[in-house]
């Protein structure tokens, strides 16, 4: 049986080098904090936050289920769940596809496909994410045509 760990190294392994780059960096757990600071998020909620974004820029969680995951794992209302996911596309996915329009060093040319693809995934993940931060309208719906409990005025 495999691990946890061993699952999330082989993932990563298999993650577009932008993405891998921006997970090693120092700016993840910047972003990460001043997302949390931004919500007032308990420690424990901010950790389930952490997690869930991890899992999605891993790839281990869809961007469409991002987040309902931060509404069920995390215990965040569904306002505070699309404020954080409209913070995370600007401050970690916007970052992630500029690095794919900057120029690229001559010795990364070598696999123009395998970036393009990468770039087309991320691109994606993008529009997903972009849609999620939407607030969608509530609509509720009426239950009856007519008040039953009204009397007839005579």
């Amino acid at each position: 049986m495999e691990t946890l760990e061993h699952i999330i190294t082989e993932r990563v392994k298999q993650l577009p080098q932008a993405i891998q780059n921006y997970l090693k960096s120092d700016d993840y757990p910047k972003v990460m904090r001043s997302v949390i600071q931004a919500q007032k998020l308990h420690i424990d909620k901010a950790y389930d936050v952490e997690v869930q974004t991890t899992l999605l820029l891993l790839g281990l969680i869809k961007p469409e289920e991002y987040v309902q995951a931060l509404v069920k794992e995390a215990r965040v209302s569904e306002e505070v769940a699309h404020t954080i996911t409209k913070e995370m596309n600007e401050k970690v996915f916007r970052p992630i596809m500029e690095s794919y329009t900057k120029p690229q060093p001559k010795n990364a040319s070598t696999q123009p496909e395998k970036h393009k693809e990468d770039q087309k995934e991320t691109v994606e993940m993008q529009e997903e994410i972009r849609e999620m931060a939407q607030p969608k309208e509530k609509h509720i719906e009426k239950q009856y045509a007519v008040d039953p409990y009204r009397e007839p005025i005579e």
